[in-house]
């Protein structure tokens, strides 16, 4: 790796597109134009674009600044030799020396599997490889119709839910408290609470890095064999938090910030989830602190720092390490910025 990498000032994730039994070719019609899609065949449903991974099923690789070298790079080789400049002060490595965040867009033409994700500690319980998964989803499209379902409805029996999750069966829904979403509206998604994702929605997901998922129920769903994917009934069950209320949809607090519209779509220990609006090149400090992820789902994102100046395609993520301290996004511009608070 040439000496020029360290203390690389940006980079651009290459995305890196799933197959999912629930997805659909949104997605890979997004990115048709510059990214080789050739190894997902053209009859297998799309759900999910990594945007920025550094995990063992995707370590997104990166585009940088011409100046620092011409080799496409990878979010784990930046983690392995420069993860203090990238991460700063307040973000922390995944006690397996991994980036602690992990960003999504995901495009549902069906149900998702109902289903819930461990915190750190029965991660750690089970002897999962992986920390927890708390997440958060931002919606980018909805259709009247669209609906999710999250947390369990006020008043519910634990022991009915417990003896409907171990039979594995439909009625668990009637347990849950839907929610019907409309876009630009968010939703934060603890650990230990069940959710699902229904039909007709695209939304942006930042979440631990984390690739955990017990599922509770697949709708009886079977693929071109007639089989049927793993159901996680007792795990389930010991990653569910009981004492969780249900999440709801927020439009998000707006307020200025100098020149910066800012929207807060959510917050936790984990990550804060915001969306600025600038109206011409606009200033934005990282302070040491945190990474900054940003991304603008609908247009190219011109960013700039250290003299160097990287632009994003439209649903292409640019990483800002910690390290710069103070960048400039230049021009009119609506994007998502994500860090670790």
């Amino acid at each position: 790796m040439s000496s020029r990498f360290r203390h690389l000032p940006l980079a651009a994730a290459r995305p890196v597109l799933f197959s999912r039994p629930w997805g659909g070719r949104r997605l890979p019609d997004l990115y048709t134009p510059w990214l080789d899609i050739s190894g997902i065949p053209i009859s297998e449903p799309v759900g999910e674009a990594w945007l920025v991974a550094d995990h063992p099923e995707c370590e997104s690789s990166l585009e940088v600044p011409a100046a620092f070298t011409a080799d496409v790079i990878t979010l784990r080789d930046w983690m392995k030799q420069d993860a203090d400049w990238l991460l700063g002060t307040r973000a922390q490595p995944t006690p397996a020396g991994r980036f602690p965040l992990l960003l999504k867009l995901i495009h549902a033409t069906e149900w998702l599997s109902v289903q819930v994700h461990p915190d750190d500690e029965t991660a750690r319980r089970l002897g999962e490889p992986d920390v927890g998964k708390t997440e958060m989803w931002t919606f980018i499209d909805t259709a009247p119709e669209s609906l999710i379902i999250a947390g369990l409805r006020e008043g519910v029996s634990r022991q009915e839910v417990v003896e409907i999750i171990r039979r594995t069966d439909r009625e668990i829904e009637r347990y849950m408290q839907s929610r019907r979403p409309r876009r630009g509206e968010s939703i934060l998604i603890p650990a230990g609470t069940l959710h699902a994702i229904g039909p007709d929605l695209l939304l942006a997901e930042i979440q631990q890095n984390s690739n955990i998922t017990y599922r509770v129920y697949d709708w009886d769903r079977v693929d071109a064999r007639g089989g049927r994917r793993p159901l996680h009934p007792e795990k389930s069950l010991a990653a569910i938090r009981w004492d969780l209320t249900a999440p709801v949809l927020t439009p998000g607090e707006t307020y200025r910030e100098g020149a910066v519209t800012l929207t807060t779509l959510g917050c936790c220990p984990y990550f804060r989830a915001e969306r600025a609006e600038i109206s011409y090149s606009t200033d934005f400090f990282t302070s040491g602190e945190s990474f900054h992820l940003l991304l603008s789902f609908a247009h190219a994102l011109t960013v700039r720092a250290l003299d160097c100046t990287l632009t994003a395609r439209p649903a292409q993520a640019v990483i800002v390490p910690a390290g710069v301290k103070h960048y400039q996004v230049e021009g009119a511009a609506a994007f998502f910025r994500y860090y670790v608070p």
